[in-house]
């Protein structure tokens, strides 16, 4: 059984021989692409004049070829995915059209030395050890999954915008699209029981009403389906609840998904911060952590800053949960990707 190296090195060598005619002289690419937190290999057959050229993952077909030690069908496979993404790549130049897309430019935040090297071609802004980036909205799939495309310097260029431009546009996008909520821990207990089937009667005798209410811990977040702990690049929200408590807060970075917020005056920053730090190593996703800081919203001044400055910077650890993640991923594969 071939190696993972051997196995890129045999599909760069062999892919063109299972392509049709029309990808003869294509040039066949493999290079690092970017999810959050993470990166991977992927495969390209890039036809002259493209503006962009789609790419199939690579690992996805590997792990195939470990269970059927089958480079032939694996071959035959990738080149179908190859091909089928090359049809629909039209549909997608047509959209990264600044008349398409002006109304459909999000942003979100990410780990700034997590994502080091996707930043390194990407349009983005720093915020404390955060980095706000960007996305186009494509729309959703048969499933009503959101579909979206970040947004790299090569496509910034194409629509001629500025960073500045893209971040004006992704704030009033996201603001319109995802507008962000302050949720007391009572309403998203109710929210989440709500979404798995339970009814309110049921709800109310789980629920101690009483108690989540005198709790000081509120969840920040947005509709968007990932992500939504872009709201911290809006300080609105947060000034509404500084406000509405009366008191600066500390802000909690859950996941990429979502935040948590606490009055400041009622908290030990550094004990919240080892809290973050434990939660990330023990339970987070490596894809949804986001930072193991804490940071702290100033009503007066209206400004987010870092409240905590511990020497546990890196989030690209792994651990157990991690690993067992990898081997249940591994079993069920996510498939190509656009």
């Amino acid at each position: 059984m071939m190696d993972y190296e051997i196995f890129k090195d045999v599909i760069e060598d062999q892919i063109k021989d299972y392509l049709p005619d029309s990808f003869k002289n294509a040039d066949i690419l493999i290079r690092r692409a970017h999810e959050t937190n993470e990166s991977y290999d992927e495969i390209c057959a890039i036809l002259s004049d493209e503006k962009m050229s789609p790419a199939v993952g690579i690992k996805y077909y590997y792990e195939k070829y470990r269970e059927k030690e089958n480079i032939q069908s694996i071959l035959r496979e990738l080149a179908g995915s190859i091909v089928e993404l090359h049809d629909i790549k039209k549909e997608v130049e047509d959209i990264v059209d600044l008349d398409n897309v002006q109304h459909n430019i999000l942003y979100a935040v990410v780990n700034t030395e997590a994502n080091r090297e996707f930043l390194e071609n990407a349009p983005h802004r720093q915020l404390q050890d955060l980095s706000v980036v960007y996305r186009i909205r494509l729309g959703n799939d048969e499933y009503g999954k959101e579909i979206s495309m970040k947004i790299n310097n090569d496509i910034m260029n194409q629509m001629e915008l500025t960073e500045q431009n893209l971040f004006d546009l992704a704030s009033e996008n996201t603001n319109r699209i995802y507008p962000a909520k302050a949720v007391s821990m009572e309403e998203q207990i109710r929210e989440i029981l709500q979404r798995q089937g339970m009814d309110n009667e049921t709800i109310d005798v789980l629920v101690d009403a009483r108690m989540l209410r005198e709790s000081p811990l509120w969840v920040v977040k947005n509709d968007a389906p990932v992500g939504g702990a872009a709201i911290i690049a809006n300080t609105d929200v947060f000034d509404e609840l500084s406000r509405k408590i009366g008191d600066d807060l500390y802000i909690i970075p859950s996941s990429v998904h979502e935040v948590l917020v606490m009055p400041a005056g009622q908290n030990d920053a550094l004990k919240l911060a080892d809290m973050v730090l434990d939660i990330n190593r023990t339970e987070t996703l490596l894809a949804d952590r986001l930072s193991n800081q804490i940071y702290k919203y100033d009503k007066e001044n209206k400004e987010i800053t870092m409240a905590t400055d511990t020497p546990n910077k890196s989030i690209e650890y792994y651990n157990s949960y991690k690993a067992k993640t990898n081997d249940l991923e591994r079993k069920q594969p996510k498939g190509p990707k656009m």
